[in-house]
């Protein structure tokens, strides 16, 4: 795992400077995912994966065709609707649900607007010349390093990290995942657990008793609970 400095998570750039999901950890020993926030956000923003088509959405079935590159490893995903945001998959997620090979997990590599490209290190063993990628099999695509502050009410939304720093739209930077920090939210309780879903896009929300992480996503604990609800709380996260 990358070691970064202490200024780097509290810096953002317009272009990427480190691989989309990729760790490192701060001397302090906290631990951070990089990122791109897709619209403007917060310090102290809850961020999870952004629903839009361009980064989550389903290849149908029938429109598929797997192909081999020149070392004879199958991983170009033809998709002949087309349409795709090129880029918008890297290092994102393909999974097959339904048909031949439903339950098949693969990383992007890259993508064009009609083609997946995958890491032939996913797909070998997997993905053969006989693996039938056909109008039975449909599979989905899912980004989960390009983020949005996390959406009102909703509770089990997958999060990838909380910023500690305000972004601009399209900006790139470090999210904190483990470790000391602040986030924003309202009604929050020192010694509670919050997760997303609080009344304003990206603010935390308290846990629910009797819930449990099978009902809402679990982000960490509230460490001290700020006075004033447009103020940021002291946590300590613990996405993972």
């Amino acid at each position: 795992m990358r070691l970064i400095t202490f200024q780097q998570p509290y810096q953002t750039s317009t272009t990427a400077e480190a691989k989309l999901g990729e760790e490192a950890i701060t001397p302090d020993g906290r631990a951070w995912k990089y990122v791109q926030c897709t619209s403007t956000t917060s310090a102290g923003a809850v961020l999870a994966p952004d629903p839009n088509a361009v980064h989550q959405g389903t290849l149908a079935a029938g429109t598929l065709t797997l192909t081999s590159n020149s070392s004879g490893q199958y991983v170009y995903l033809a998709y002949s609707t087309g349409g795709l945001t090129a880029g918008a998959l890297e290092d994102g997620w393909v999974f097959f649900y339904i048909g031949t090979g439903e339950g098949g997990l693969f990383k992007v590599k890259t993508n064009s607007a009609t083609v997946i490209e995958l890491y032939p290190e996913y797909t070998q063993g997997i993905l053969t010349a006989t693996t039938s990628v056909d109008a039975t099999t449909g599979a989905k695509f899912w980004c989960p390093f390009a983020v949005n502050p996390s959406v009102v009410t909703t509770q089990t939304t997958v999060v990838t990290g909380i910023a500690q720093v305000a972004f601009a739209a399209n900006a790139y930077g470090w999210a904190l995942i483990r470790g000391y920090g602040t986030v924003l939210g309202s009604s929050l309780v020192a010694g509670h657990g919050f997760g997303p879903g609080g009344a304003t896009a990206g603010y935390a929300l308290i846990a629910t008793t009797g819930k449990g992480p099978y009902d809402q996503f679990f982000c960490g604990t509230v460490v001290l609970a700020a006075n004033d609800a447009s103020n940021q709380n002291f946590v300590l996260a613990n996405l993972g």
